[in-house]
């Protein structure tokens, strides 16, 4: 018979005690895994929903709002079926065709902290948007879901820390284990492919010519359009109202155009430069965004003369046996010229020096016989040969074998005037002007008889014994004659008479001008004065748009008002002028500002208004204070005053003493300029401490 034991009860007791132990590790190490699982599950959906934002800001150049999250992202709850928490920046949820480009700050900071105090901690700055779950222990112990409008900070703390930062779920410290994930403005804006502002314009610009027109735009990219320049004080974008004076004659508006006429050497020639060539140099100009950003650069523009050309025409006649003189002018490259006799031959007796005379006697023949005229082709240069000219000539000589200008015996020495008499000079309005008339022959003494007129438009005409000379700078378009007399002691007595004219044309160049505004910011239906100055000649000039009493213009300089301004934003006038021929412009802008402005209290709390006097009630913060029919108008204003509660239960009383603050019309169309940055959409923000923002 088989002796079967079992179990003795100690034994029994044994194997339980080992299976529960087992059982009990299967079950915590159970639970572990299903935490692990719900945790990396909720921090999938956060991811995800992170991922859904960022990517629908990348299209769309905004965050959603609140109410528009069940649109972008796909599950709202965690593994837990908590609600996941939407914190964001409301600015950033506003369209705009630049998405969040050239932005530089944000009203959500996130403090990491690392003990329940927060005593240490660190700080992410202009974060634009965070996304949490409260994960396993199904308590949020951060911060609720809101819409942020003024500065907050968000904290959140080291994994395991015991805390509660937000009785207003559970309301229990425990071991913190939320799950958050924020996203930075700036990496909004590298998902988004947002650049820097900077100028795109290279420091040289194209070249200009000495006292011709100039003409060039600058251009800016990146930041947050649109774009205005201006010039930089070392800490400081200054927006001109109308526009910036660079010097040499060039200005800059405040669009970045660089215009006008390039005058660096004013004492030298028009057109010449004595240096052959020259820089401008316009440091210290910058662009700013419409974000507040700046950018400042130096540029330069090299000028050269303009192109050398002989402006001589025709060359007085000459006689043989006399003496002649005569200088060839030229206009353009340098200020010193070298004159070359490079084809045909002067008459014998005549030479062409280097500073472009031509002196000497001309040889006599004897009988009819001399071979005129003669054709030569004279050459000018300057800078170092840099710059040449030709020009081809024919110099008539008379033969006074041939002929006799002068009235007496034929004993006598005949008079000549050198140009004849009958020559017609040429001049150019504001340009300097000389021509000399020499006299020869006749027999000593030799009297002046008459020489006149004294003047005319601007000339002089001053007569020896020896001839006369023109000279002076025409004032208008416009022909004087002028008339020279001698007579010399040869019996019978000589005589003769020279008449010369002069016509005078209008300039090369047209008249230049400027024109600013006082003031340059108006209310809307106001009005301004114009200031103009005309430089060069001109025959007329009027003002487009006409208004009030801008119209015509026929002093160079004055002051006229504009009529009632009703366009609001910017009104540019623009003041032609004109030489009869060639037109020159000047221009300023007039910033009108908007007929009402629409106000937001963005004051941080809840408070009693009144527009233009109306009572409107309590506005909470983020809230509209006008209305569609009321708007702050010219010469009114927005009152804020304290409201009275109970409870929960406030009143608006209006008293005296109740009077915070008060913004005006004024205050809203300065923060709405353009050149103060603002968007000039009518639209601004009344803030707490009594001032105006842009909205």
């Amino acid at each position: 018979m088989e002796n079967k034991k079992g179990f003795t009860l100690i034994e029994l007791a044994m194997i339980l005690v080992i299976i529960g132990v087992l059982i009990g590790i299967g079950a915590t190490t159970f639970s572990i895994l299903i935490k692990r699982a719900k945790y990396a599950e909720s921090k999938e959906i956060v991811n995800a929903a992170v991922e859904a934002i960022t990517g629908y800001a990348s299209s769309s150049g905004r965050i959603p709002t609140a109410s528009e999250l069940n649109t972008v992202v796909r599950t709202l709850e965690d593994s837990y079926g908590k609600p996941l928490v939407y914190v964001y920046d409301r600015d950033l949820t506003v369209s705009s065709p630049y998405g969040h480009c050239g932005l530089n700050s944000t009203n959500i900071t996130v403090e990491i902290c690392d003990d329940p105090s927060c005593a240490t901690s660190t700080t992410i700055s202009n974060v634009a948007f965070l996304i949490l779950s409260g994960d396993g222990n199904y308590n949020n112990q951060t911060t609720g879901s809101q819409e942020i409008t003024t500065p907050t900070t968000i904290r959140v703390f080291q994994y395991g820390i015991v805390v509660d930062n937000y009785p207003a779920d559970l309301n229990r410290s425990e071991p913190y284990d939320d799950i958050v994930k924020w996203v930075t403005l700036h990496e909004l804006q590298t998902k988004e492919g947002c650049e820097s502002l900077t100028i795109k314009t290279p420091s040289l610009l194209p070249n200009g010519t000495e006292d011709s027109p100039y003409n060039y735009k600058l251009e800016a990219s990146g930041g947050r359009p649109p774009y205005q320049w201006g010039s930089y004080d070392g800490t400081t974008c200054n927006i001109p109202a109308t526009e910036i004076d660079l010097g040499n004659g060039l200005k800059m508006k405040s669009d970045g155009s660089i215009y006008g006429t390039i005058n660096i050497e004013p004492s030298s020639p028009p057109g010449s430069l004595s240096t052959c060539s020259s820089t401008i140099n316009l440091n210290n100009l910058c662009v700013r965004d419409s974000a507040g950003n700046t950018f400042n650069q130096n540029f330069s523009i090299n000028v050269y003369p303009q192109q050398l050309r002989i402006v001589t025409e025709t060359l007085p006649t000459g006689y043989e046996g006399s003496s002649y003189s005569v200088t060839l002018s030229a206009f353009g490259g340098g200020t010193t010229y070298t004159w070359l006799l490079v084809d045909g031959s002067l008459p014998p007796g005549l030479t062409l020096n280097p500073d472009g005379t031509i002196t000497g006697t001309i040889n006599s023949d004897t009988g009819c016989s001399n071979p005129s005229p003669y054709t030569f082709t004279v050459q000018v240069s300057s800078c170092s040969g840099s710059y040449t000219a030709y020009k081809a000539f024919a110099l008539t000589v008379i033969d006074p074998d041939c002929s006799t200008a002068g009235s007496g015996g034929s004993s006598c020495t005949p008079f000549f005037l050198n140009p004849p008499s009958g020559t017609v000079f040429t001049a150019t309005v504001g340009v300097p002007f000389t021509q000399s008339i020499s006299l020869s022959g006749g027999n000593p003494p030799i009297n002046l008889t008459s020489c006149s007129p004294a003047s005319c438009n601007g000339l002089t005409f001053s007569c020896s014994t020896t001839g006369a000379v023109i000279s002076g700078t025409p004032l208008t378009t416009s022909s004087c004659t002028f008339s020279v007399s001698y007579t010399d002691s040869c019996t019978p007595q000589q005589s003769i008479t020279g008449v010369y004219t002069v016509n005078t044309s209008v300039p090369p160049t047209p008249p230049s001008c400027t024109l600013s505004a006082t003031p340059n910011v108006i209310p809307y239906g106001g009005t301004t004065d114009l200031t103009w100055n005309i430089s060069g000649y001109f025959t007329s000039g009027y003002f487009s748009p006409v208004s009030g009493s801008c119209t015509n213009v026929v002093d160079p300089s004055g002051v006229c008002t504009t009529g009632n301004l009703n366009t609001e934003g910017v009104n540019t006038f623009t003041l032609n002028v004109t030489n009869g021929v060639l037109t020159g412009t000047c221009s300023t802008d007039v910033y009108v500002g908007c007929q009402g402005y629409r106000v937001w209290n963005s004051t941080g709390g809840y408070y009693c208004f009144t527009v233009n006097g109306t009572q409107v009630g309590l506005i909470f913060d983020g809230e509209e204070i006008t209305t569609s029919t009321l708007k702050l108008t010219n010469g009114q204003f927005i009152e804020r005053y304290y409201p009275i509660c109970f409870w929960r239960w406030c009143v608006c009383r209006y008293n005296n003493s109740d009077l915070i603050d008060k913004i005006s019309y004024s205050d809203a169309m300065n923060a709405d300029i353009q050149s103060n940055g603002g968007n000039g959409d009518c639209r601004v923000n009344y803030l707490n401490n009594g001032s105006v923002s842009d909205r």
